[in-house]
């Protein structure tokens, strides 16, 4: 300071001046620079033409979401039932109880229906046939319900067995189908002073109709004949050795019930057909024929001759072939049985099923049996059942197959 008290302007005050001035210079210049960086971030490219490019603008990839995977539902692998098309049907006899022994060979088979036999006495009540029925349809089987009588009838009350019919016809539980009697062509199951078509059409066939038409739309099925050339072409008798056996050639028969207009009492003709031992295509080669090449051994044959008499869709109320396979001896009455294998006799099951619902002449068969057990050595029963005695089913998958096939 001077000594008149005033400051004076020294070099190094001077650096002082130019170096504070310099410095607040640089602050403001940094905060301009700020505020035009700020101004631009907000808005400044609207005004802006964009630049063009010869590269394409490729959005960003946006990872896939990853999305929690369920579990997979369980896939349903039981067969089901294959319903009945109206057309044709199959199903399999069993024992008329109450439970179902092999319901699932029976589905895996294609069967939509069951068949139950019951034998019919006076005192009979319609109660138990409704109760077969009722179990059926419950487990999702339509019924054919075949109502015969006692073995070696002397008589057969008429009256009672039409009152019995229209009884069973006024319950809850219908059949879906009946078969008015078996193998009437015998004395075995028809008296021997009385085995006639007509008497058969007359007495039985006729009045049954009429009653069950008058209730329901249940297919009616005439009694089925035993298949046989015994007879020698008509009616008569024949000496066994053992016995005297009376009773009409089917064919014969046949005629008799045509004449007396079974056909106007039915909306199915009744078959058996249980003596086969050849591809159900044969016309020749079974081990019983004596070169005669009777029809009673050969599926086409039996075809032709039921469906010829009557001009009427068929119903196999049995159908079955017999193997020994597994049992050993066959009663003497069977002895082709020894031949057939189970492997054929599930083969021409299936080739039988395939042929008759491609016909056009067969509405239903009823495969004998499913599981029946032999009653006596004669008896050969078990080895018509397609159930085996170590409860395989061979036949169960060539008759889903001929059965399901378009």
């Amino acid at each position: 300071m001077s000594p008149s008290g005033k400051r004076e302007l020294t070099p190094q005050n001077l650096r002082l001046l130019l170096f504070g001035w310099l410095g607040l210079s640089a602050v403001a210049a940094i905060c301009v620079f700020v505020v035009v960086l700020a101004i631009l971030g907000k808005g400044g490219s609207a005004g802006v033409a964009a630049r063009p490019t010869t590269r394409p603008v490729v959005a960003p990839t946006t990872p896939a979401a990853i999305l929690p995977v369920s579990p997979t539902a369980p896939v349903d692998l039981t067969p089901q039932i294959i319903q009945d098309t109206g057309v044709f049907g199959l199903g399999g006899q069993i024992q008329p109880y109450l439970e179902f022994a092999h319901k699932d060979q029976m589905v895996q088979a294609g069967m939509s229906w069951v068949k139950y036999q019951i034998v019919w006495t006076p005192d009979a009540k319609p109660k138990d046939a409704r109760d077969l029925i009722e179990f059926a349809h419950q487990n999702g089987f339509k019924v054919l319900l075949s109502i015969k009588g006692e073995l070696n009838p002397s008589k057969i009350n008429y009256k009672a067995y039409l009152s019995y019919i229209d009884r069973l016809f006024s319950t809850t539980y219908l059949p879906d189908a009946i078969e008015i009697w078996n193998e009437m062509n015998f004395d075995k199951e028809w008296p021997a002073t009385d085995i006639n078509g007509a008497s058969y059409v007359n007495n039985m066939l006729a009045p049954a109709y009429q009653i069950i038409k008058s209730k329901s739309d249940t297919i009616v099925i005439t009694g089925a004949p035993t298949p046989t050339g015994a007879f020698g072409g008509s009616c008569g008798q024949i000496d066994t050795g053992v016995s005297t056996v009376y009773g009409c050639d089917d064919n014969y028969y046949l005629q008799q019930m045509r004449d007396a207009g079974a056909a106007n009492y039915a909306d199915c003709i009744g078959v058996h057909f249980n003596s086969g031992a050849t591809s159900p295509t044969a016309t020749t080669g079974h081990p019983n024929d004596n070169g005669t090449g009777h029809y009673s051994w050969y599926y086409q044959p039996m075809v032709d001759l039921y469906y010829g008499v009557f001009n009427k869709p068929l119903c196999f109320t049995e159908l079955g072939y017999v193997s020994s396979e597994g049992f050993g001896t066959p009663p003497v009455n069977f002895p082709w049985a020894t031949q057939l294998k189970v492997a054929q006799q599930a083969q021409w099951l299936g080739e039988t099923v395939s042929l008759a619902s491609k016909s056009g002449k067969v509405r239903l068969i009823m495969v004998w049996n499913l599981d029946f057990p032999s009653d006596a050595p004669d008896d050969p029963k078990s080895m018509y059942a397609i159930v085996r005695p170590d409860g395989s089913c061979p036949a169960c998958s060539s008759l889903r197959t001929a059965v399901s096939a378009p």
